[in-house]
This record gives structure tokens, sequence and C-alpha cells, in this order.
């Protein structure tokens, strides 16, 4: 196989390649024979197919099959090769696939920058020095353990207190009159959380 790479920019390359005529036949009779196993032609039984209905019926999908096979087997290895580290999918441009002709395909494809660090010899750096804050992890625990708790009801009636939850209907009024989206029915409340109007969890409370 023959390869070939042209520079189109810093951040480009096409690379061509050339497949030997001897290599193209091997993977046309290859594929041919994978077809021809699981070919079904009207008059025949599956895998019982001639050769020349299957190079007949089946050429457009053996010329997908060869083209792509060649190109994983080539492309692929060539970039490990020569450590070629492409940031999007090629561009791919390809010559018929004749049985007795070589191969030709072209991929242009682009690479990451060389990036080349200059004049950082007298930089100086300071290290930041971790400082635990006590009172930043204690609240941050406090915060995981609020969110993962879990209600369960009292062993015993008493009245509510701060730091309860209590379930309650309430209709709130302005001037003697209900106002709209003042009333609420089975609300979850945290007394002591000050979600509501003041004064409102103390009366609860008491």
């Amino acid at each position: 196989m023959q390869v070939n790479v042209e520079t189109l920019s810093s951040v480009k390359k096409k690379i061509n390649f050339e497949i030997p005529a001897d290599r193209v036949a091997t993977e046309i009779d290859k594929v041919y024979g994978e077809i021809q196993k699981r070919a079904s032609l009207p008059g025949f039984r599956k895998g019982k197919v001639p050769k020349s209905l299957i190079e007949k019926n089946y050429q457009q999908q053996m010329e997908e099959d060869v083209v792509k096979n060649l190109f994983n087997d080539t492309y692929f290895k060539y970039l490990q090769e020569q450590n070629i580290s492409p940031v999007t999918y090629p561009d791919v441009d390809a010559d018929s696939l004749v049985r007795g002709e070589p191969f030709k395909y072209s991929a242009t494809v682009e690479i990451f920058p060389q990036v080349v660090v200059k004049h950082y010899e007298k930089l100086e750096l300071k290290k930041e020095q971790f400082v635990l804050d006590e009172e930043a992890v204690e609240k941050r625990l406090q915060q995981m353990r609020e969110s993962m708790a879990q209600l369960k009801p009292l062993d015993e009636e008493r009245p509510a207190v701060s730091g309860d939850t209590v379930i309650i209907d309430f209709i709130g009024y302005l001037n003697g009159e209900p106002f709209e989206h003042g009333a609420g029915a089975d609300h979850s409340l945290e007394l002591g959380s000050g979600s509501f109007i003041p004064g409102f969890e103390e009366q609860i409370a008491a």
C-alpha cells in the first residue's frame, strides 16, 4: 500500500491511499462470499445462489462493503502508526472500485494544532495552600442531612414546636375577604422556616 500526505494547513492534512489490485480482488471475493452465505433469490435456497447471480444482483452492496472494509483497515491503522489525532471524521473522496486495478482514496482531516510554549522559564508561580473551613464543611453536611431526612409521625400527641413539619389547610383574608391564591390544602410547612408571613408559624406552634 502506498500512502502520501499533503499538508493543507497547520491543522489540516490530506492523506492519499493507494491499495494494490491484488488486495482489492481478495476483498471483493471475501465480500461476495459473505453475501452468498446469506443471500436468498427466487428458486434458490439460502446460501445456494450461484456466484454469477450474486455478482449480478449484489454488485452495489459488494462495492459499499469492500470500500468500507478497505477504509477501516487502512485509514485507522495509518493514524495509529503515525500518531495522528484527528479532530473530526474525515472528508473522504474515493475512486471507483474496479477488480484488477488499485483502489485509490483520499481522506482530508483536521488535526489538533501543535502548540509550542515559549518564554516561560522566568515565570513565577504561587501555590495556593488549602485551608480547611470547618464551618463551611459542617454547613454542607447539615444541608445533606436535611435533604436526605425522612418525616415520620410523632409517637405521642404534643403541641407542635419549631422544627416540626405540619400539614395544614389555610385561607388568607384581606380586609375581611379571602384573596386570590391565598388558600391551600394539605400544605406541608416546617415550623421555624420563615416561609410564611411573620407571626404565622408562631401561632401554629403555640
